[in-house]
Parts: C-alpha cells; sequence; structure tokens
C-alpha cells in the first residue's frame, strides 16, 4: 500500500466547504471556524473534473436511502434500526431512485473519455449504488469498470452489539455517557460499548483511499461509502480537533451530506501533499 500517499493525505488533505455545510452545534464554543471555498450543487456542474495528466481525482459518492434511513411507528412512536456498518442492510426503492437521478446526471457530466473505476465498501447499500451507477454510465461511457474488490476501510463506523437493534429509549440510555462528553472527547471515544471511535474509523478510511489511489491511479475513482466515514475522514484530516470544544455535551461536527452526495479528492500529480477536496457536491 502506498504508505507515503497515506503521510500526505493525512497532512494536506482540506475539505473544501463553507461552515453552512456543519449543523450549528458542530464545533461547540468555536462557531468562528472558517473553512476555505464552499458548498456547490451538482446542477450548477457543466463539466465534472476527471484525472488528466495534472492531477488525480476521486469522488466519494455517500449511498442511497437504505432501509436503516427510515422512520416507522412501534408503539406510537417514531423509531428506525441502529444502523453501524450492518452490511446487509439494502437500498430502498427511493435509494434505488437517488442513485439512478444521480447516475443520470454523472453521465451528462463526465467527459466520454474519462476512465471511470466504481469501488465501494463491502455493505449491500453501497455494492447496489455502485452497481447501479456502472450500469447507467457503461450505458454512455466506454472505459467504465467496476472494481472486483471491495474496501472493508471504507465501512460505516461500527455500533458493535447494537446494530440491527430499535433505536429507541434502551439505546438513548446506552449513549446517554458519550452524549455527555465535550466535542474532542467524542472524537475518541465510541459511542456505544463494543462500536467504534471516529479516530479508528479516520485511520482505517484514510488507508482504504491511499490504497484505491496506488490500485487506479491513472482512473477517475468513484467510491461509494457511508455518511459517518465521509464526515470523520473531513474532521480528522482537516486538523478540526484542535478546534472542537472541550465543554461536556458538545457535540462533532456534520456535514450537509445527503444521501447520493458527492466529495471530490483532488491530488495534483508531483505534489501529493496537496491532496485536498475540492468540493462537497450536493445532489441537486
Amino acid at each position: 500500500m502506498g504508505h507515503k500517499y497515506t503521510q500526505f493525505l493525512m497532512a494536506g488533505f482540506f475539505l473544501c466547504c463553507s461552515m453552512s455545510a456543519f449543523s450549528s452545534s458542530a464545533i461547540g464554543t468555536q462557531s468562528d471556524l472558517t473553512l476555505v471555498s464552499k458548498v456547490d450543487s451538482l446542477r450548477e456542474w457543466e463539466h465534472l473534473p476527471i484525472t488528466d495528466d495534472f492531477s488525480d481525482r476521486m469522488y466519494l459518492v455517500r449511498h442511497g436511502e437504505s432501509t436503516a434511513n427510515v422512520y416507522f411507528e412501534v408503539d406510537g412512536k417514531k423509531v428506525r434500526y441502529v444502523s453501524g456498518q450492518s452490511l446487509g442492510i439494502p437500498l430502498t426503492e427511493l435509494g434505488k431512485k437517488q442513485i439512478l437521478r444521480l447516475a443520470q446526471k454523472l453521465v451528462d457530466r463526465f467527459p466520454k473519455e474519462a476512465r471511470l473505476v466504481i469501488t465501494s465498501s463491502p455493505a449491500l447499500r453501497t455494492q447496489q449504488t455502485a452497481k447501479i451507477l456502472f450500469k447507467e454510465l457503461s450505458k454512455t461511457h466506454a472505459n467504465v469498470s467496476l472494481a472486483e474488490e471491495v474496501y472493508p476501510g471504507l465501512n460505516e463506523r461500527s455500533l458493535g452489539q447494537w446494530e440491527g437493534q430499535l433505536k429507541d429509549e434502551n439505546y438513548a440510555k446506552a449513549e446517554t455517557p458519550w452524549k455527555a462528553l465535550s466535542a474532542v472527547d467524542k472524537l475518541y471515544s465510541p459511542e456505544v460499548v463494543g462500536g467504534e471511535s471516529y479516530v479508528e474509523v479516520a485511520h482505517r478510511a484514510v488507508s482504504a483511499i491511499a490504497e484505491i489511489h496506488d490500485r487506479y491511479s491513472e482512473s477517475t475513482v468513484i467510491a461509494v461509502t457511508s455518511f459517518n466515514t465521509i464526515n470523520t475522514v473531513a474532521i480528522q484530516i482537516n486538523h478540526l480537533e484542535a478546534f472542537l470544544s472541550t465543554v461536556p455535551g458538545t457535540s462533532l461536527p456534520k456535514l450537509d451530506l445527503g444521501n447520493g452526495d458527492l466529495v471530490l479528492l483532488e491530488n495534483p500529480k508531483g505534489l501529493s501533499e496537496q491532496v485536498q477536496a475540492k468540493s462537497h457536491i450536493k445532489n441537486e
């Protein structure tokens, strides 16, 4: 694996978005934090940049809506299942439509000569998303492939034994100690006993991104993953820890990253230390 690339990625990757992309309570008392660049809507992009002689490019895509994203009623209360990694959770019909809509937009915006590789985590919902993208893009683009490999490093954050259970008052009780922590302590502590911390997720996700980059350095990669994976990588590699509140009960930053939204990663060739996320792209 490209350890050199991993080091540069950790040191120089920037998520280019405005603070409007984060929830209002994202950084507790550090509300004056600003980041460079902006949030773009996909509809504003006439052409999406691809890997060329000057830069390697990768798109991280959040999977379409899954059954774990949907609320339903139990005893008159709206609840949903605890997701976490839950590798067998499928897309809903709405989720499939979201990704079909995204694929149709990518068809129009990726140049026909683009060499595209689509990959994902092992989760069913990300693999289904990848297959929809591949099916649609391959209708109009000759150089599109669906990678045989899947990357466990791109999996969603693990929530241990709670995965697949109802997110009800019992789960609320289990996560109460974590919710009482400061934002900076939340970064290093699993939300529930047996789960993963955000730092652990960031470490494996960045390693997976580096491995994918090394394998497909001549192609534009579309890597399908999950919300917390993208979000925690953004926190880690933007060095946001220094800005996180130490006040108990404050929250971690959260991107406004819906199902089917993208983040564009760009690595100028010969200048690996300048790897950055050029844009957080809304599927609108």
